[in-house]
């Protein structure tokens, strides 16, 4: 099911693709240069997305001086055991931190 809709949404995004080439043509020739400026520029959250990824494989370098070389042991598409555990610690925090407002909330 999960695969059917990946197939799909790629064959929809590439037509959609296709058919407005033509039209976006013409709207940015019709927008200010500013405007086709910040077409051009990467948005700041991806840009901060990329900082901390960096920061944590520079981490992970560290840390699998300590531990390891398993922290940076790739476990599937380029995600390591580092980042696989960080992101289940932040899940952790996000599910106990709504349990206390819950908590606080009924009193």
């Amino acid at each position: 099911m999960f695969a059917l809709g990946l197939i799909l949404s790629g064959a929809l995004l590439g037509q959609t693709e296709k058919a407005g080439k033509e039209g976006t043509l013409k709207a940015d020739a019709s927008r200010p240069a500013t405007e086709a400026q910040k077409d051009l520029q990467p948005p700041k959250l991806d840009l901060a997305g990329k900082n901390i990824s960096e920061g944590m494989d520079r981490f992970g370098q560290k840390a699998a001086s300590q531990f390891g070389g398993w922290i940076n042991a790739e476990v599937l598409a380029g995600i390591t055991w580092m980042k696989l555990l960080f992101c289940l610690l932040l899940l952790f925090v996000v599910a106990v931190t709504e349990r206390l407002i819950q908590a606080i909330n009924s009193c």
